[in-house]
């Protein structure tokens, strides 16, 4: 049987000259690897192709598991006993991966997940964070522009609130009333590899009914206004750009 092709999405900005910031998205079958990095050179470009294949091999080894989108029930349930499970993000620690609760990794600017899964790999293999610490990243591009010359050995010298704010999980939280939810209710982020459910009624960006109602964040386009959102069914059969206004409140109980 022939090998699954790898299908490789570079995006680079509009520029007339060969620097700035790019995303790359590699995908084999139903798995897929989503990362920014920035570059200077070929070279550079070329090394986060090689990042990112090192890094969907490494999800290919030791694939997340994905709930069905409808599991059986021997019985009726009632929803208070019923919890979905917690969002969780694939971080790369040199050439292995380590799942974290993505909230976890709390973000003061909205939409930049992907430079916040950057700064929290160089922290993890630095062994200035070690993954079970919330904290919260107030500006990623500065912080990703005071990493970027660091190497490991360097960083020892640093601690971990010299790049990001730490704290309890209750800290970050804004008030009950502010976010409109229910007392207990923590909300989360978007992060790519979420699942999530959409408002009764979605719609894509161009108009047309959503085919699904539950799928799974592959890529966040915050460029737009409103933010758009790629999402993937859970059988993997459809993919849509949707608004994030169709994109139910993300929450956790306290």
């Amino acid at each position: 049987m022939p090998e699954t092709p790898t299908i490789i999405t570079l995006t680079l900005p509009p520029s007339d000259r060969l620097d700035g910031q790019g995303t790359l998205l590699i995908q084999r079958g139903p798995l897929a690897h989503l990362t920014q990095f920035t570059y200077i050179s070929v070279q550079d470009i070329a090394a986060a192709i090689q990042s990112a294949h090192e890094t969907l091999a490494a999800v290919e080894n030791d694939p997340p598991i994905i709930p069905d989108a409808v599991p059986p029930t021997p019985k009726a349930i009632s929803p208070r006993t019923t919890q979905s499970s917690e969002p969780m993000l694939t971080i790369p620690v040199g050439k292995k991966t380590l799942d974290i609760p993505a909230r976890y990794l709390q973000l003061a600017q909205p939409n930049q997940q992907a430079q916040a899964i950057q700064i929290a790999s160089k922290l993890l293999v630095s062994q200035l964070w070690d993954g079970k610490t919330l904290i919260r990243i107030a500006d990623t591009e500065k912080v990703l522009t005071k990493l970027k010359p660091l190497d490991d050995k360097t960083l020892s010298l640093f601690t971990l609130t010299d790049f990001v704010e730490v704290s309890q999980p209750e800290a970050f939280a804004p008030p009950v009333e502010e976010a409109g939810l229910e007392t207990g209710d923590v909300p989360l982020p978007l992060q790519v590899g979420q699942h999530v459910h959409l408002t009764p009624g979605a719609t894509d960006t161009d108009g047309d009914p959503v085919a699904f109602s539950t799928g799974r964040i592959v890529e966040i386009d915050d460029g737009e206004q409103p933010t758009r959102v790629w999402i993937e069914s859970l059988d993997g059969e459809n993919d849509v750009w949707v608004s994030a206004d169709h994109i139910q409140p993300l929450t956790t109980a306290q």
